[in-house]
């Protein structure tokens, strides 16, 4: 007769064959049953963190697709508590993101909970085992656009806080104005906070946004506060390309 402990870790061992199974088959609706709220992947390749509306948005996509994955059952163990679990195994992955092609071999751990009587994916990581294979350049998984949106944004909030804390420092007047999901900053003569950043994730900012911006810089100078030039800099940023001053034109 089988142990609650056994019963458990069979349960957990299911949930984790199911995980993969709708990798391969891109069940994205099946993969949103197995993966927690706060589900968080680190990927294998890159290290970076992606979020559960992160991994199904690319599967849904057709982006990433999981061409072949073998586990090895043999090497796969289970740590059970009451209402979690960790899974050790390891795998060789076969995986296409946008066209390009991937073979790597790693060793995974992924953390479960039981929630409401049946065990969802909390967390997966996986450690390769040896270099992976590429078949073009290489394969960042998951930095799509909704990822280079949240750094872009913690960037901007971190010119912005730095600004306002620079000028209150130093006494000195200055700005910070939002503008296209992005800031242009002031935070005093030669202060590294001079600088529009972040900028074209919340849309292409108009002409009138950019003659305040250009206004608050040129204010600046007139008052002998910078010697920034007559025009604010460039946007360059890959997200609004083309982006000028209103006065370069």
């Amino acid at each position: 007769m089988e142990s609650a402990h056994d019963i458990g870790a069979g349960e957990v061992l299911a949930c984790d064959e199911s995980f993969f199974t709708a990798l391969l088959a891109a069940d994205y609706e099946l993969l949103g049953t197995i993966l927690a709220d706060d589900f968080l992947v680190i990927d294998v390749l890159s290290g970076q963190v992606a979020r559960r509306e992160e991994l199904l948005g690319a599967i849904s996509s057709g982006q990433l697709r999981f061409a072949e994955v073998t586990r090895h059952a043999e090497e796969r163990s289970v740590r059970l508590r009451d209402s979690a679990a960790v899974v050790a195994g390891r795998t060789r992955m076969v995986v296409r993101y946008r066209g390009d092609e991937v073979a790597v071999q790693s060793r995974y751990t992924h953390v479960y909970t039981r929630e409401n009587g049946r065990w969802r994916l909390m967390s997966a990581q996986g450690t390769p085992t040896c270099a992976p294979r590429r078949s073009a350049g290489r394969v960042p998984l998951f930095c799509d656009t909704a990822l280079a949106g949240r750094i872009e944004r913690v960037e901007a909030q971190l010119i912005a806080q730095s600004s306002e804390a620079a000028r209150r420092r130093a006494g000195t007047a200055g700005f910070v104005i939002p503008i296209a999901g992005g800031v242009a900053s002031f935070a005093g003569e030669g202060s590294p906070f001079n600088k529009v950043a972040g900028l074209g994730f919340g849309g292409v900012p108009d002409a009138a946004a950019l003659d305040e911006i250009e206004k608050a810089f040129a204010a600046c100078s007139r008052r002998g506060l910078t010697s920034w030039p007559r025009a604010p800099p460039t946007p360059t940023h890959k997200g609004c390309p083309g982006m000028r001053s209103s006065r370069a034109r």
